[in-house]
């Protein structure tokens, strides 16, 4: 199937199937006389199998070597790898979730009327309450010592 066919059926674009042929990653299984590029639908798996990679987090850098080589162990260690990748940037978004959650708890709590006052630490922001002890999250919570109205 021409490539225009083929980008439709795998849900893609001709830029894209031009990009993957330039960098090696998909090369098209011919091409004819009138420079059509044409791929077997064999080939759907092959564009399912980087577009699923790519979704997992992996470079077409990463891609291209993966299908490269094909010794088993070193590709173990690479998704191993992607993996521990993943899980940190993971672990990072869930400290800034929290974070956040923190930040709108107490933002909330001062449109309430409970704030007196913010203001910013190095840490993030810190309030200062008419009653300290109101507040559930005595981690961020803390009684600032200086006043900063805003």
């Amino acid at each position: 199937m021409y490539a225009g066919k083929f980008a439709q059926v795998c849900q893609t674009t001709k830029d894209a199937l031009r990009h993957y042929d330039e960098i090696g990653l998909l090369k098209p299984t011919s091409i004819n006389e009138n420079g059509y590029k044409v791929y077997s639908a064999s080939q759907i798996i092959d564009f399912l199998a980087i577009a699923s990679l790519q979704e997992a987090g992996f470079s077409l850098e990463e891609i291209r070597n993966f299908q490269k080589q094909h010794d088993p162990a070193m590709t173990l260690r690479l998704f191993n790898s992607k993996k521990a990748e993943i899980e940190a940037k993971a672990r990072k978004l869930k400290e800034s979730d929290s974070l956040l959650n923190r930040q709108l708890h107490h933002y909330r709590r001062k449109r309430n009327g409970n704030q007196v006052s913010w203001t910013a630490q190095t840490t993030g922001a810190w309030s200062k309450r008419k009653n300290p002890t109101s507040c559930r999250q005595e981690s961020l919570c803390k009684v600032a010592t200086r006043k900063t109205y805003f």
